[in-house]
């Protein structure tokens, strides 16, 4: 996984379909003009409408899978020091990290233009100005997002294993290497975990190998028990059952009806 960029950047181009999934430790934002986007994301399909912001964790495999060849994208990379060093309730924070899209009517597609520019320039006083103009659209797009859970030390450690994990799934780790990562036992860690984000250590780690299960299945012709162990699987039968249980089908199967559409 690529590590984080230091500054906010943002760029727009031609949409094209992405030949495989990619990482980096961004919080990024999507805008698509005139036709949706479909994605590969964490496991799972996610569709972004035409003039809707997609925001979520890049630290979970992402692969555009679908977008018309004569539309353009709009695009914003928030390195996640920073953002978390925005002050952001929580619970936003908790949602982004637990791999959910999280979608708003705004900022505009003058804005992301305007934004685009403005960091490109040399003018120091306008990138500070663009950047709380970015936080400020990033607050509006969330800021129907319900209670927060407890914050503070805790989301810290947590965004820390979240981070870990997103980086060393195709590793045969265990909770106990997780919980080192943070300096905490490990029951404590599986605990706060699941707490903060709703999800086990082992269900989060699962799904970062279910998404790279899906860009090996669909950009190459590795074979399907190939697959299992390239994604971090410690067994064929165990993908097959996580596969089949995400997707209703078994990965040999996804594979054929993907690929013939």
């Amino acid at each position: 996984m690529a590590a984080y960029s230091e500054q906010p950047a943002c760029w727009r181009g031609q949409a094209g379909v992405m030949r495989a999934a990619h990482q980096h430790d961004d919080i990024e934002l999507n805008l698509t003009e005139l036709s949706p986007a479909r994605y590969l994301f964490g496991g799972s399909e996610v569709v972004i409408p035409p003039g809707r912001v997609a925001a979520f964790w890049a630290a979970m495999p992402h692969q555009l899978i679908e977008a018309p060849a004569n539309d353009r994208m709009h695009w914003a990379t928030l390195p996640l020091p920073i953002v978390l060093g925005w002050g952001l309730p929580s619970g936003v924070v908790t949602r982004l990290l637990s791999g959910q899209v999280l979608l708003g009517s705004g900022p505009s597609v003058e804005a992301f233009t305007r934004w685009a520019a403005d960091l490109a320039s040399d003018d120091a006083e306008l990138k500070a100005a663009t950047v709380l103009e970015i936080q400020g659209g990033l607050r509006r797009l969330v800021r129907e997002s319900g209670v927060s859970p407890p914050g503070g030390r805790r989301l810290e450690r947590v965004t820390a294993m979240a981070r870990f994990l997103a980086a060393r799934f195709r590793d045969p780790i265990t909770v106990r290497d997780v919980a080192e990562h943070v300096h905490l036992h490990p029951h404590y860690a599986m605990s706060l975990f699941r707490e903060v984000l709703d999800e086990t250590v082992n269900a989060y780690l699962t799904r970062c190998r279910l998404a790279e299960a899906q860009r090996l299945l669909l950009d190459s012709s590795v074979p399907v028990a190939s697959v299992a162990h390239l994604a971090g699987f410690g067994s064929v039968n165990r993908f097959y059952t996580a596969f089949a249980a995400a997707h209703g089908c078994p990965p040999g199967a996804y594979r054929r009806q993907r690929l013939a559409v």
